[in-house]
């Protein structure tokens, strides 16, 4: 018990000593980065691959550098650019509604599969189980009683 509050006392100063606490003012390429560039020159790259040969990429970086100036955070100016521009825009979407269930779907489904198995198993072994208890209590009925009548009757006589 003491080992275990000891781990979740080191994991949760781990936690807490999260890089989100001492945050770097981000760049522009930072954050140009996790934006993909809607033109149809550039084949959806992103803003810092094509902000210096495409129009589009130029308008989004000046944007960027402008609310970067204004004392915006990253988290500020890509929902900026989400709300303006649509989510399309964002490399990585905004988990909403049913995104925030995405990372969990393969451990739903693995859930979904193994206990139905989970179920069949047991009611397999069940049936197996009651299935050797009805032989082994035929065997005994079979042992206890004669199989013969004449033999049952040899045995009354030569009973004491």
């Amino acid at each position: 018990m003491n080992t275990l509050l000891r781990t979740l006392f080191i994991l949760a100063c781990l936690l807490g000593a999260h890089p989100v606490m001492a945050q770097a003012v981000p760049t522009v390429e930072e954050i140009a980065h996790e934006l993909v560039c809607d033109c149809a020159d550039c084949g959806k790259q992103s803003v810092d691959q094509c902000m210096n040969t495409c129009e589009t990429g130029r308008k989004y970086a000046a944007e960027i550098a402008a609310q970067l100036k204004q004392g915006q955070n990253k988290e500020q100016i890509l929902n900026h650019f989400a709300d303006t521009y649509g989510e399309k825009l964002l490399g990585n979407p905004r988990p909403r509604g049913i995104g925030r269930l995405a990372p969990l779907m393969p451990l739903l489904a693995l859930l979904g599969g193994l206990i139905p198995v989970g179920f069949l198993l047991r009611r397999r072994n069940r049936a197996q189980s009651r299935r050797q208890v009805a032989a082994t209590s035929e065997d005994a009925k079979a042992a206890a009683a004669p199989e013969d009548a004449r033999v049952a009757e040899a045995l009354r006589e030569y009973d004491y």
